[in-house]
């Protein structure tokens, strides 16, 4: 073996060890997957017999973190709050464990404990410094106030009854986003009008790393799941496109309205995103839930409609879940 040889040799030999070196440093350093020993209850969704046409093929199967709801109840800061925006404000009627009011004249403050938001309004309003609302509007405001390093992240705007532009926004833990089953989806927003945050909705609950991860479905296999009995989805059509059509004959609030959201059906999406789904404050968890765009039919008078819906689908592999009776 001649000289070149072996020092061909003894750097290839060299190269290996120190990729095999990296590959043990780094099988040593990632943290192991934590997945929960026992299924999580799967609080954020209900069940549906209404089946979802899907067709996405790119969902891959990752891992995303598990949520705690924290029940922290923040009486006494909702009423610093209250009494900071209105000095004069008192509390002036209250069941307890459901919502809590403080009022001056117009102004007022409601503690809702269902989903643990504040609410509040004032005639003249709080002088906010911005030419705009943006995500940092949230971010100062409820840092101000409530003393919280929150990031948000405002989704639309739009005009209300009384001229003022609603900014609406989702709270974001780390990157990843949180949604109601609000119109708009929306966790909080704020009215905007002449310089000034005229009346808003905030919400306060805290939401913690479980420090476990959660396996999602892959394409395939969510279109293996998601039409089976009792599998966790709901669909939210709206209805507001039929306004020059349908709901000129029938009332909102009609029996007749209420069978006519029985025929929706040949609901059908491919455009998906994950989000978290918040929906009250008795929940223990969330878990991670896809959010489908559909188009959906409805029929009256014996005419198909098509409408925009929402769905929403467990994105969790179902071993790991539990669904409540």
């Amino acid at each position: 073996m001649n000289k070149r040889t072996k020092t061909i040799l003894l750097i290839s030999f060299s190269l290996l060890f120190v990729g095999v070196c990296v590959g043990i440093y780094f099988l040593l350093t990632i943290p192991p997957k934590t997945y929960p020993k026992d299924p999580v209850e799967q609080t954020s969704l209900y069940t549906t017999s209404q089946k979802i046409n899907f067709d996405n093929k790119d969902l891959e199967s990752t891992d995303y973190p598990l949520l705690e709801v924290s029940n922290t109840v923040i009486l006494e800061d909702v009423g610093k709050f209250a009494t900071q925006l209105d000095p004069k404000m008192k509390q002036t009627s209250s069941v307890v464990g459901k919502f809590y009011k403080w009022e001056n004249k117009d102004n007022y403050v409601i503690y809702e404990l269902e989903q643990n938001t504040v609410l509040f309004s004032l005639s003249n309003g709080i002088t906010w410094n911005e030419a705009d609302i943006s995500s940092y509007t949230f971010k100062s405001f409820i840092k101000q106030y409530f003393g919280k390093d929150w990031e948000y992240k405002v989704s639309l705007n739009d005009k209300d009854y009384d001229g003022f532009t609603v900014y609406y926004a989702n709270r974001l833990f780390k990157d990843l986003l949180i949604q109601t089953n609000e119109y708009n989806g929306e966790t909080d927003y704020l009215a905007f009008k002449y310089g000034k945050i005229m009346h808003g909705k905030i919400l306060v609950t805290e939401f913690v790393d479980t420090e476990k991860t959660l396996p999602l479905l892959n394409a395939r296999s969510l279109q293996k799941y998601i039409n089976l009995e009792n599998y966790p989805k709901e669909i939210y059509p709206n209805y507001s496109t039929l306004g020059n059509t349908v709901l000129k004959e029938v009332n909102y609030l009609s029996d007749d309205f209420e069978k006519i959201t029985k025929t929706v059906n040949n609901c059908f999406g491919d455009s998906t995103e994950i989000v978290y789904l918040y929906k009250n404050f008795d929940q223990e968890y969330l878990t991670p839930v896809y959010k489908i765009d559909l188009q959906c039919q409805i029929t009256y008078k014996e005419t198909k409609y098509n409408i925009p819906a929402v769905g929403y689908v467990n994105a969790v592999d179902p071993k790991y879940i539990s669904i409540p009776e």
